[in-house]
């Protein structure tokens, strides 16, 4: 996917500032700025020496990295070597939205002035944003915070950028939600850092299950995990009753049956779950279902 960013705020998403995603491997330099919400950065592959603040010694992001500024820090995002893909999100928790200097709103106003906006769906949108100031306070970072190997927003950033891309009547409410989930598990690992420090047979279950739509490479899984790739398979297996080759197949299965009972055919089945030809996708579904795809879910 090339490089693309999305400029907000919408008047149906009145709180989403900013998103987009990058696979440049080019070096790039974004001077010092500022956002009037919090920046999240998540690694989705690669890994590359960053600066974040002027003066300060560099970081290494690498995949499956969420990196998340404060709002109102003076920030710059430096990289020059490596390849690196990541995803990154803009997004403001106080109670109005501020679109320029001294200039804010509450967030209701701007979704009022959306012709397509009614009473019920206002009122549910109004909900969710309670939510979401609710975790504001929850959340404990100060200037910027470092999470390493959290597979489980891979899924959260890939959900949100399908729904900003096929919007229809449902994807305000869905991408509300994803962003509640994000935010609540931000809360969670800024609190609770014990709780975030990751188990490694924990952290390979949590990564095949994000990352069921890739290809996996067992042994770097493995070497992740600090343990040999026969190791791993059978400590995996003992945990959790299956083999890690086996779980990320059944988790794969498991998402293709989910976009064929919504209506979706073959071919976008296939892409959606990362296949390069629907007749791949077909083979490998019929060799394990015993039925191919169009028959276990006829239109």
């Amino acid at each position: 996917m090339p490089r693309e960013q999305m400029e907000f705020p919408l008047r149906n998403l009145p709180r989403l500032t900013h998103f987009g995603y990058s696979d440049q491997g080019k070096d790039s330099f974004f001077g010092p700025h500022k956002h009037y919400g919090y920046e999240l950065i998540y690694v989705v592959r690669g890994e590359t020496e960053v600066r974040m603040f002027e003066g300060s010694d560099p970081i290494i992001l690498k995949r499956d990295d969420l990196y998340v500024i404060a709002p109102k820090k003076l920030h710059q995002f430096k990289y020059n070597r490596g390849n690196i893909n990541f995803f990154w999100l803009g997004f403001q928790m106080e109670e109005d939205v501020i679109l320029a200097e001294n200039h804010m709103i509450s967030p209701y106003r701007l979704l009022n002035r959306d012709k397509r906006s009614n009473p019920e769906r206002v009122a549910l949108i109004r909900q969710m944003d309670r939510e979401i100031t609710s975790l504001r306070d929850r959340i404990k970072i100060d200037v910027f915070r470092q999470f390493r190997r959290v597979p489980l927003f891979n899924r959260l950033f890939e959900d949100l950028e399908f729904e900003l891309h096929h919007m229809d009547d449902f994807s305000e409410i869905i991408i509300y939600q994803k962003l509640i989930e994000i935010f609540a598990f931000i809360a969670r690992l800024s609190s609770s850092p014990q709780k975030g420090a990751c188990n490694p047979l924990n952290y390979a279950y949590r990564f095949l299950k994000n990352h069921n739509r890739e290809k996996i490479n067992f042994g770097e899984l493995a070497l992740k995990a600090g343990y040999s790739q026969e190791y791993f398979s059978r400590a995996f297996k003992l945990r959790f009753g299956i083999s890690p080759r086996a779980f990320h197949e059944e988790c794969r299965m498991s998402e293709a049956r989910n976009f064929l009972s919504r209506d979706f055919s073959v071919q976008e089945t296939a892409s959606a779950c990362g296949f390069k030809s629907s007749s791949h996708f077909s083979s490998w579904f019929k060799q394990r279902e015993g039925l191919s795809p169009e028959k276990y879910y006829p239109n």
